[in-house]
């Protein structure tokens, strides 16, 4: 069994901001493959969506503590770590563009940061969605990240997303 994990912030308040690129992603999959809707599962601190092959998730702790919500997803369905599959956004990777494999560190995202501390590794897979915007380069990240995409931004992050399916079909 696969766990794919789409990193977020919940909340209409976050909606289609660029720290949302994993919600975003897991969910055009979801789409995609015409699966069922997400249900809320409080146990799991998480939205799950459930097939006979894999498990898609949404943290509804927010960015920062995902790891506490990926932990009890990974003991409750007792998913092998290399079986994880991580999505997310990385403001170090050009917009539009996306980068996947087992990384050794967090590089600075906090989700990510969490997730290798909760579950006391980093050899799960990512798959990493470039959100990189020069334009915005004097701007603290901490704000980009909770930037809305703009009209020429959506259109990069939508080729983004449509790689990022691709990706997580092919991991599958």
């Amino acid at each position: 069994m696969k766990l794919i994990i789409g990193l977020g912030n919940p909340g209409k308040k976050y909606e289609n901001t660029k720290h949302n690129a994993g919600f975003l992603a897991v969910d055009l999959f979801a789409d995609v493959n015409n699966l069922e809707n997400f249900s809320e599962n409080k146990k799991l601190k998480s939205e799950i969506l459930k097939t006979n092959d894999y498990i898609i998730a949404k943290p509804l702790t927010f960015m920062n503590l995902s790891g506490g919500a990926v932990s009890l997803i990974k003991e409750y369905y007792k998913i092998n770590i290399k079986d994880i599959i991580i999505v997310y956004d990385d403001l170090d990777i050009e917009l539009g563009k996306i980068k996947s494999g087992i990384f050794e560190s967090s590089a600075g995202h906090n989700g990510i940061k969490s997730i290798i501390e909760k579950l006391n590794s980093a050899e799960f897979t990512r798959i990493r969605i470039g959100i990189k915007n020069d334009e915005f380069s004097n701007i603290a990240s901490e704000d980009i990240v909770l930037q809305k995409f703009n009209a020429d931004e959506k259109e990069k992050i939508n080729i983004a997303l449509q790689e990022t399916i691709k990706k997580i079909g092919s991991l599958l």
